[in-house]
């Protein structure tokens, strides 16, 4: 759902296989669902086959054999999934002392890459590594100084705008990475899985090679790893530029303009944060009845149901008992590990850290799930203050839907799934019975997550057979949530691209992947403008927005920074709300293309960035006459070479006399 949960688990995931690139004569692959499924029976725990030497060297020549098989059949044509087979072959590479293959697939990702930070980034602790086994040896005395001598090198020679933000989050990941955490997730979730199902999956697979990796390579160089980014970070505390604040548009609430109702589709929001700026059902009252008849009790301010698709009364997402007395404490912890990732040299940073160091494994799991517990708590109304901002005319309608905490999931099934799509199409027939012009969606589906809970599981004889119950299941989430929104075409659905930093379309991400005239899909980047290292992306990824350190609202009324596609969603909810309050007339069609057409191309000329001030000022021109920005660009001069503007003060304020 958001940054947070993906880069506490990111020590946990990697990626497996090696893939030349198109050739002839092999079945070619153009979605995920028709990829090649592996797994392999067992006996052993995945503990005991990364702790058995002899053990992991059969299982590693077992999956090399398969990965070698795959390669002569498949033309897979998606570059993020030949990535990540890449990825996994640099792994075994490195685990087997290949240096010269280590050096080759660094090169082979690069040439993949087209995020320009992630392209300058890639592989180089792999790279410093094996350049300094070659030069004298891991067994050396001298190694550790040696590899920090050159990865303080390759750091050191890159533009801090450029890799700042990703070297942050690197240094916040090797500061948390310790034995303990990676034993923990294996012998709380690979292990049961793996002992209820007889077999390793393909996935499974790829997360032992990463723990493997680890325990050889990598935190053996976590000292000096987080010592040459922390004063790499040090020497260069320079603020990126803001493009957003000049874009930004605010009402004061004394325009002529006509409430809008935007519906916050997600995990729950605090009511009461947001007193004044909420749908409010004036024919219903709190009292346990259904007073008008709608088909639902108690629904002042909205709906909710719960995670198996029935109907509640709760706003808020409802924190389990066994973390209700621990919500201050884990929401600094959650506090915290954003400081961290952003390079904030907090008090609630440092607790995390604490935190960490001292994990045992069997303690885990369930720091895992308070953090999780907190995200979902936290989520609804984060996205809520994003929507809200600088529109006092627009009041939210809460939708909550519930998504499951636990590191082993609730086991997915066929009745599950249609109680579940039933609840998304009720929920998208009240928003049009109640007049709701834009909802924000910061979630989505895939077939794979599916096929990820059966897993953890434990279902299935093999992943064939997981994979064929996950596309059953999956297909009927589908077909409910399009309808739920075709069937609905005056209400503009905005959605979040997701942060696992894949193609939407490959993956059949919903409802990121649906192609309607009334849903749009929005990817993250930062502050000025640049992709951030999480965003997905794909042919129906429509526009970029800010989902870097976006600051907003908690339950209770505090504020914090937060990362994600998830925040990039509300920003374009946010103009498609102030659309909707200048001129309500228009159709949901007529906001995205308004969107779209007010957009600007990112410097790169790769993707469009959303750019409320020029959006807001089509629509209502009287704005723009008044606005400072406006008439300063407006009335600039290009320099002697024609790369940028000069203000023109005579010019700027002899328009301002005239008018």
């Amino acid at each position: 759902m958001n940054k947070l949960i993906r880069l506490i688990c990111i020590v946990f995931v990697s990626s497996i296989l090696t893939v030349s690139m198109f050739g002839q004569d092999k079945i070619v692959v153009k979605k995920m669902e028709d990829l090649p499924k592996l797994s392999w029976k067992t006996e052993k725990t995945a503990t005991y086959i990364l702790e058995n030497e002899s053990a992991f060297n059969n299982f590693i020549t077992k999956v090399k054999s398969d990965i070698q098989d795959i390669l002569k059949k498949y033309d897979i044509r998606d570059k993020t999934t030949v990535k990540s087979y890449i990825n996994a072959s640099m792994a075994i590479a490195l685990i087997e002392g290949d240096n010269d293959k280590v050096l080759k697939l660094i090169e082979e990702l690069k040439a993949l890459t087209e995020k320009e930070a992630d392209k300058v980034t890639t592989g180089l602790v792999a790279s410093s590594l094996v350049e300094a086994k070659i030069k004298v040896g891991k067994d050396s005395p001298e190694f550790a100084e040696t590899f920090k001598s050159i990865y303080s090198k390759k750091v050191n020679a890159l533009d801090f705008e450029l890799v700042g933000d990703r070297f942050k989050d690197t240094k916040a990941q090797y500061e948390i990475r310790s034995k303990n955490l990676i034993m923990g997730f294996l012998q709380g979730q690979l292990d049961p899985a793996i002992e209820k199902a007889g077999n390793i999956s393909f996935e499974q697979a790829l997360q032992l090679l990463a723990f493997k990796n680890n325990f050889e390579n990598y935190l053996p160089l976590k000292k000096q790893i987080v010592a040459v980014l922390s004063d790499y970070l040090e020497k260069n505390k320079v603020e990126k530029r803001d493009i957003w604040s000049a874009m930004d548009v605010k009402f004061s609430g004394k325009e002529n303009y006509n409430d809008v109702i935007i519906g916050v589709w997600d995990s729950g929001v605090d009511t009461n944060v947001f007193k004044g700026s909420l749908f409010v059902n004036k024919e219903e009252q709190v009292d346990g009845k259904d007073n008008d008849n709608n088909g639902y009790i108690d629904d002042i301010n909205g709906i909710a149901f719960n995670l198996q698709g029935e109907y509640t009364t709760k706003l808020l997402y409802p924190v389990p008992e066994e973390y209700a007395n621990d919500v201050d404490v884990l929401m600094g912890l959650v506090k915290g590990f954003t400081d961290l990732t952003s390079g904030i040299d907090s008090d609630e940073a440092s607790k995390v850290k604490q935190k960490f160091s001292q994990l045992k494994p069997d303690e885990v799991n369930n720091l895992v799930e308070g953090f999780m517990v907190m995200t979902l708590y936290m989520h609804g109304t984060h996205v809520s203050g994003i929507a809200l901002a600088g529109n006092p005319f627009a009041k939210i309608m809460v939708a909550r839907t519930e998504f499951d905490y636990k590191t082993i999931p609730m086991m997915p099934t066929v009745e599950w799934a249609k109680k579940v799509g039933e609840s998304w199409k009720k929920t998208a027939q009240y928003f049009k019975q109640n007049n709701v012009r834009v909802v924000n969606m910061s979630w989505g589906e895939s077939p794979s997550e599916i096929e990820s809970m059966l897993q953890a599981n434990g279902f299935g004889k093999d992943a064939i057979e997981r994979k064929a119950k996950a596309m059953e299941i999956f297909t009927i989430l589908d077909k409910a949530l399009y309808e739920a929104i075709s069937s609905t075409p005056n209400v503009l659905y905005i959605t979040s691209a997701g942060n696992s930093d894949n193609d939407v379309n490959f993956d059949k991400m919903i409802p990121s992947s649906y192609d309607l005239g009334n849903i749009i899909t929005v990817g993250a980047v930062d502050i000025a403008g640049d992709q951030t290292s999480f965003t997905s992306f794909g042919k129906s990824v429509d526009i970029y927005a800010n989902g870097f350190e976006v600051e907003s609202y908690l339950p209770g009324g505090e504020r914090m920074a937060a990362s994600g596609t998830s925040m990039s969603s509300p920003n374009v909810a946010n103009l498609a709300g102030k659309i909707f309050t200048v001129a309500p007339e228009l159709s949901a069609e007529d906001a995205f293309n308004l969107i779209i057409k007010g957009s600007v191309k990112s410097e790169d000329g790769k993707f469009l960035l959303i750019n409320p001030k020029k959006t807001i000022f089509t629509v209502a021109p009287e704005l723009s006459a008044e606005d400072p920005f406006n008439l300063i660009i407006k009335d600039s001069v290009k320099s002697e070479d024609g790369k940028f503007l000069l203000i023109n003060p005579k010019k700027t304020i002899d328009t301002v006399i005239k008018k």
